[in-house]
């Protein structure tokens, strides 16, 4: 049997497992003490996508972790046991560019452009140094993104990174480019090469998915 599922919000690995019908003590324990396969703990970003092929009591043949960086964690049991492997992926990433209005919140005009969960969380990310997402959006604000969606062997297995993108809010534009920074990681820069990494978020309150709309709040404690 072949099952597929998204890491939802607040998931574990062994919950994942669970709703994929995996019941598999001895998978979930070389997870844990292999160097490869315990990366997946550290690398279980909501929206991701895990694909597990078991037998017909749950035992696990094969996982496949699609990580967002256009590679792949595979775990396959054999004769001897567990092996586990980070392979690439077999084609290469696919630009998609979409455009969206604010109407109500951050999450609910992507959902509506068919932008996905993972790449409005990005976007969140990187503008969020000069937007406190949780109170300055408005009405009729805008974003244009161009992101990678990534495919091995012919099956698209999600979002990928944020190439670039566009805000505009309040009237104010936000620009992102990506680049790679002097460790070799990937960092955001505006279009005069200013880096976006800032020291603090604008919203100090860390969030993994922003669905509140904006408009009138009435204080808990003056009732205005």
């Amino acid at each position: 049997y072949v099952t597929q599922g998204r890491v939802l919000h607040g998931d574990t690995v062994a919950a994942i497992l669970d709703r994929l019908g995996v019941h598999d003590p001895d998978a979930l324990d070389f997870m844990r003490s292999d160097r490869i396969g315990r990366t997946i703990f550290r690398q279980l970003v909501p929206g991701r996508i895990l694909q597990a092929e078991c037998d017909g009591r749950g035992r696990l043949a094969r996982l496949r972790y699609f990580s967002g960086t256009a590679s792949i964690l595979e775990i396959r049991r054999s004769a001897n046991g567990f092996t586990s492997r980070q392979r690439a992926l077999s084609d290469s990433p696919r630009l998609v560019y979409k455009t969206a209005t604010i109407d109500s919140s951050l999450f609910a005009a992507p959902a509506a452009a068919g932008i996905p969960d993972a790449i409005a969380l990005q976007l969140a990310r990187i503008f969020g140094t000069d937007i406190d997402f949780h109170v300055d959006l408005r009405q009729g604000d805008r974003f244009s993104v161009v992101y990678e969606m990534l495919y091995d062997s012919g099956e698209r297995v999600g979002p990928g990174r944020v190439l670039a993108a566009q805000f505009v809010n309040a009237g104010h534009t936000y620009q992102a480019v990506l680049f790679k920074d002097d460790k070799g990681e990937d960092a955001y820069c505006s279009l005069d090469g200013a880096s976006l990494a800032k020291a603090f978020l604008r919203s100090p309150v860390q969030f993994s998915r922003i669905s509140s709309g904006f408009g009138r709040r009435i204080h808990p404690i003056f009732k205005k």
